[in-house]
């Protein structure tokens, strides 16, 4: 079995965003129950949005076939979900951040541990994995991301991910939503005592 993490641009690399869009279109909309996700049920796919193409994306590749994805966002160019962190507004203008969301892999493949270098580790955290060592890379100072519960506990604390709010109500979302971030500078792990 050949694993492979990449990263891509979504204006370039029109099969792989396809890939994702039914990669989301899956996880979130039948998975999740996020009925309020524009989609094309016709096609199976998740419909782009508004951040999609001002976003990088991560994908991880197993045997040829991509089965899971990463959208990171640069907040400085588009900032999905930004109304969710209005308490933290004013400690978040001075940090260079990206926003890590829409994290889907197919179910055949979550849970599982793979074998990354002398690693091993569940899909989720090598992508998480993957963007953090991009972004920290460029010199962003803090990762931020929002997601449901579950996936707290089984994806993002492990990968390193800090608490900043949960129990957050968002408009279409099925179940309550929780912030995270992940200090990357000194002066982010300053400014954010908890993402250490």
């Amino acid at each position: 079995m050949v694993l492979t993490l990449a990263r891509f641009d979504p204006k370039f690399d029109k099969q792989l965003l396809l890939d994702y869009q039914r990669t989301k279109y899956q996880v979130f909309y039948h998975e999740y129950g996020w009925h309020s996700l524009a989609v094309d049920q016709h096609h199976g796919i998740a419909l782009l949005d508004d951040y999609d193409l001002n976003s990088q994306f991560f994908s991880v590749d197993i045997d040829g076939n991509a089965v899971g994805f990463l959208r990171g966002t640069d907040t400085a160019v588009a900032f999905p979900h930004a109304s969710l962190f209005a308490h933290q507004q004013a400690q978040l203008a001075p940090l260079r951040s990206a926003s890590l969301n829409a994290l889907c892999v197919n179910s055949e493949y979550r849970g599982k541990l793979y074998t990354l270098g002398d690693k091993q580790m569940k899909l989720g955290r090598a992508l998480l994995q993957f963007a953090k060592d991009y972004y920290q890379a460029e010199q962003f100072d803090l990762l931020l991301s929002s997601t449901n519960a579950e996936l707290v506990v089984k994806v993002f604390v492990p990968a390193g991910f800090s608490v900043l709010e949960q129990d957050i109500n968002l408009a279409g979302s099925p179940t309550p939503i929780t912030n995270l971030c992940l200090a990357l500078s000194s002066s982010a792990k300053q400014t954010f005592a908890t993402c250490q």
